[in-house]
């Protein structure tokens, strides 16, 4: 996505503030107060699953493929007048950090593991996101892993925190939606051999990872040596 994406209104740059006469001397403005709201992000953050049945025309089904502006309005942030704005542009400008960027996420998100008798019990909770974790598009999903070695070369996936999707006659529906909120979750697996762990973030689609380059697949989140419960 570049610039025109969100600035080019038939010619004219649109801008969230009201044009001054330097700026239309440079180009052609038109004032548009919604791109500093969260009507912005809806146009490519909220819509619904496409419809198979029929295949033509073209349309969607009721369900939402991408809700992360309905998630925001239910949060916290929401309530306390933190907007999709203020977070992903603020101090970062037009760089627009998200999914992608591993600072942002590994700072929204509060990952720990315990060995509990024969178990292990992580608590993960994504305390600094105004939206569910992960969000956007319905094959990112979290991947809680356990370790047979301290360098995790070899891990093995134990839980998925994710939305689960049942094809229906005409679209799609989410039969599941374990993701992540503010408050902690709590995920119990037996141990086994494992002596560490790690939290990993995926947001390629599973069918294409293969052949996917690693910085489109994901990354580690958090992770460590497991810990004996006091």
């Amino acid at each position: 996505m570049d610039c025109v994406a969100c600035h080019d209104r038939e010619g004219r740059i649109a801008t969230a503030r009201a044009p001054t006469a330097a700026g239309e001397a440079m180009h052609a403005l038109v004032h548009e107060p919604s791109l500093a709201t969260e009507a912005l992000c809806a146009r490519c953050h909220e819509f619904a699953f496409q419809t198979h049945t029929p295949r033509f025309p073209f349309g969607y089904g009721d369900e939402l493929a991408q809700a992360t502006v309905s998630e925001w309005r239910a949060s916290p942030a929401h309530a306390s007048g933190v907007g999709c704005v203020g977070c992903h542009m603020g101090v970062y400008g037009h760089r627009f950090p998200g999914a992608h960027d591993v600072d942002l996420v590994r700072g929204a998100i509060r990952a720990g593991a315990r060995v509990d008798g024969a178990d292990v019990v992580f608590e993960i909770s994504a305390h600094d996101a105004g939206h569910a974790v992960p969000t956007g598009d319905p094959f990112r999903r979290l991947e809680v892993q356990l370790c047979d070695t301290a360098d995790c070369r070899a891990p093995r996936t134990v839980s998925w925190i994710q939305r689960t999707l049942e094809r229906t006659e005409t679209s799609w529906r989410v039969a599941s939606d374990a993701r992540l909120g503010e408050s902690a979750r709590l995920v119990r697996v037996p141990r086994g051999t494992a002596v560490a762990w790690q939290l990993v973030y995926r947001y390629g689609d599973r069918r294409f990872e293969p052949v996917l380059p690693a910085s489109s697949v994901g990354f580690v989140v958090a992770g460590g040596t497991l810990q004996e419960s006091r």
